[in-house]
């Protein structure tokens, strides 16, 4: 098939990642692949960089007649049976774009996060009806749109955003060598998260626990937080940066700034952290304070 794949943002993240990867998956499996991105965005040059065509055309406005019209020239003469999109935001250009086109391609969306904001006015209504199947990437992403957006449950299917595993085995990296390169003493227990630097990832709570453990744990404990801002996200990034010297935990806490091989960096860690603070299921997940004596070694 030939397939136009959508994402807007100019972030680089999980979501812009799987954009990449599944085009690069698509294009293996012998499908005619197009992104269609912003202009000098990190996904337009990594997709450069994978010999995927680009149509780096998005804008930052939310609704612009002018790039409509060009999209819809752009789908009407470049042949394509399937646009996919990984952004609901990217619905406002796509629909009214497909509608003026003289041809008229299946339109499919992937639900990467869940929302608390209502999309039912008759904008979305009108949006939503021209979308031919959603994919969420979890079940609580999927009930997540039923809450939020005019879909029916049929149109939705759960489709999990696998990995693979081989790239993270142990017997593929020098845990010695790997510490030695981001300087990391040998002897010390390595505790990181990893993530985009952004609101609700949970770096308030990483750094509150480093600054209530560093005198409830002794030993040579070394903090890892791994990522950066994304494009727009700098004033978090250096909010957090000041938390961390605010608290006094520099001295234990570093920061990576983007790393490109994660499973490299993996195996420096002896404890990954991993903080969830969304809704789920009418629950609401927070980290749960340390009492002494629940810490061990992670060898013991």
């Amino acid at each position: 098939m030939k397939i136009l794949q959508s994402c807007g943002s100019n972030s680089w993240g999980g979501l812009e990642m799987f954009t990449l990867r599944t085009s690069c998956e698509l294009k293996e499996s012998g499908h005619d692949i197009t992104i269609l991105c912003r202009k000098n965005s990190t996904l337009s040059e990594k997709a450069i960089e994978k010999g995927l065509p680009i149509l780096p055309l998005y804008g930052s406005g939310f609704f612009a007649p002018a790039l409509i019209c060009r999209i819809a020239r752009k789908i009407s003469t470049g042949g394509f049976e399937v646009i996919h999109t990984h952004l609901s935001h990217d619905l406002w250009t796509l629909v009214p774009a497909i509608k003026l086109s003289r041809v008229k391609p299946k339109l499919f969306l992937t639900k990467h996060m869940g929302s608390g904001v209502s999309k039912r006015d008759i904008f979305h209504r009108f949006l939503y009806r021209n979308v031919d199947g959603i994919f969420a990437i979890s079940n609580y992403v999927k009930e997540s749109v039923l809450r939020s957006c005019p879909v029916k449950s049929d149109v939705i299917r759960v489709l999990h955003p696998g990995i693979s595993l081989e790239k993270y085995g142990k017997e593929l990296f020098n845990k010695v060598a790997v510490r030695k390169k981001f300087n990391i003493p040998d002897d010390s227990i390595v505790v990181g998260m990893a993530g985009r630097m952004t609101p609700g990832k949970g770096h308030e709570e990483f750094l509150s626990a480093v600054n209530y453990l560093k005198d409830l744990i002794k030993g040579n404990i070394t903090y890892l937080v791994i990522g950066n801002a994304s494009y727009g996200e700098e004033d978090y990034e250096n909010k957090i940066r000041r938390l961390a010297g605010e608290l006094n935990i520099n001295d234990i806490l570093h920061f990576t700034g983007f790393i490109n091989n994660i499973p490299e960096i993996m195996a420096a860690l002896d404890i990954f952290v991993f903080l969830l603070g969304i809704e789920a299921g009418g629950h609401v997940f927070r980290p749960v304070p340390v009492r002494r004596g629940h810490i061990q070694h992670p060898g013991v």
